[in-house]
């Protein structure tokens, strides 16, 4: 009966019948193969798959049920799970190492679309959903020769930062503090994926490592530079001095740059402030860094005559 209901719903494309059939027949599979046989955890798999496929396709549809349609859709991904972690169990995960790419592919896909519409907790959730089903790929042969998985793997546990947001929004209220907890345990799941995804020894201090990583790395090191408050009477230029070696050591910055930024910001800092005493570091900075270009004698000597003669002709007006 219910593959005649089956193939009576997909010539008459009654998909919202068809996945309610297919729901049947899941659990008729389970119920009747209580230790779960390898063949039926093998064709468990293929509804699911069918299923999610019928939803993403009614999630499409102008006058969808979407609350309804995307908590089947995460069931059915957890449902997934179940059947894989028995496969896996069993040894046999090399069987269903096509279906599990598929599978984690179309949840984490899913996830990034739903992110515009859906409720933050609820693409959050996907996200986990699309990381524990990587998780289950990445044991996998398969797995080895898919160069793609440990960037969205580690791209996927920035999913949690939904979390945060809700709970900012939330207070100080119970959920907030349940949403919270959630995100601590979080914490050791990211470290896990990013050493996976970033070079070796990164998180040990590797400047140049990341420098070279990524351009946007080199943009966030000029920002950083930049950012050092220029209130206090003292700087401690430890930190910027290492960022900028460590920047050039990878041969991703340019000298001349740093150059006319200081000096540039030096003269404005001089401009708007009479007092040498807190700026007088940012003038020495340009000079250090002015010895370093090209005709550096006579450079250091423009920054040096432009940096002291404007205070003093400030202060005798």
């Amino acid at each position: 009966m219910l593959l005649l209901a089956t193939q009576l719903a997909h010539e008459t494309k009654q998909r919202t019948l068809l996945l309610a059939v297919l729901g049947a027949m899941l659990r008729t599979l389970r119920q009747g193969h209580q230790g779960l046989e390898l063949e039926a955890e093998t064709e468990g798999i293929t509804i699911v798959r069918c299923s999610v496929r019928i939803i993403l396709d009614l999630l499409q549809e102008p006058l969808a049920a979407t609350n309804e349609l995307v908590n089947s859709l995460m069931e059915y991904f957890r449902r997934a799970l179940d059947l894989i972690g028995t496969v896996s169990a069993k040894g046999n995960l090399a069987i269903i190492a096509k279906d599990a790419s598929w599978l984690w592919r179309t949840a984490y896909n899913a996830a990034v679309s739903g992110c515009r519409d859906w409720d933050e907790l609820v693409v959050v959730e996907l996200f986990d959903l699309a990381r524990e089903l990587m998780d289950a790929y990445s044991n996998t042969l398969r797995a080895e020769q898919d160069l793609d998985l440990r960037d969205v793997l580690f791209c996927s546990v920035f999913g949690a930062s939904g979390r945060l947001f809700v709970a900012r929004r939330l207070g100080s209220s119970q959920d907030a503090t349940v949403l919270y907890e959630r995100l601590a345990d979080d914490l050791p799941n990211f470290r896990r994926s990013a050493l996976r995804a970033l070079p070796d020894g990164v998180f040990d201090g590797d400047q140049p490592g990341l420098c070279g990583r990524r351009r946007r790395a080199q943009l966030m090191t000029y920002v950083a530079l930049f950012q050092i408050d220029p209130q206090g009477s003292s700087t401690n230029f430890t930190t910027p001095k290492f960022m900028l070696r460590s920047s050039l050591d990878s041969k991703h910055m340019s000298i001349d740059k740093f150059s006319r930024c200081f000096i540039e910001q030096a003269v404005e800092v001089i401009k708007e402030n009479v007092d040498e005493s807190g700026d007088k570091r940012w003038i020495e900075a340009a000079i250090a860094l002015a010895r370093l270009v090209n005709n550096s004698g006579a450079a250091s000597e423009k920054v040096g005559a432009k940096g002291y003669s404007e205070p003093s002709e400030t202060t005798e007006s």
